[in-house]
């Protein structure tokens, strides 16, 4: 109890001064004991791995396919709902714009995964430069995954937060 840090602390138990329970003023009894976890970040949230699966049709220049995205989400080390509090949309970066393909991407509880899917009539060229964009509703905390060759736009930060807005 009474825990108290210097701001160069590193080490809890031998850089911080504390009151033992054993001598605390009020001694915790068996089952009113209070755990506490501690995290080194506040925020763990980033968009880990992206990959784009794609069927071309004779006679066109469009693809059909799948975009599968997996996303980690921590507060303070505990993971967030993925289901209900994180949301993943699909997007094809173009010069300073976003064409939405998928804005709410299902969750894949086995694989821990967000998949999107795309069909031929959603007119997507096999040279499509892909994004994801993790996001928790209603805040404007966000990650993006956006791979694909040189030749793909780097959108800036602004494009990406007005979508998530």
């Amino acid at each position: 109890t009474k825990l108290s840090c210097k701001e160069d602390a590193k080490i809890v138990m031998t850089d911080c001064e504390m009151d033992e329970y054993k001598d605390a003023d009020v001694p915790c009894f068996n089952g009113n004991q209070l755990a506490v976890q501690c995290a080194d970040e506040a925020w763990e949230f980033k968009v880990t791995h992206m990959t784009v699966s794609t069927m071309s049709y004779k006679g066109t220049e469009y693809v059909r396919g799948r975009v599968s995205c997996m996303v980690i989400a921590q507060k303070y080390g505990k993971n967030l709902d993925m289901r209900n509090q994180v949301q993943v949309g699909l997007v094809i970066r173009g010069e300073g714009k976003l064409e939405t393909i998928d804005a709410d991407m299902k969750y894949r509880r086995k694989m821990n995964l967000y998949v999107g899917k795309f069909k031929k009539i959603d007119e997507i060229k096999a040279d499509a430069c892909f994004a994801c964009i993790a996001y928790l509703p209603g805040e404007k905390f966000y990650a993006v995954a956006k791979p694909g060759p040189d030749t793909c736009p780097d959108n800036s930060e602004t494009v990406y937060k007005k979508w998530v807005e």
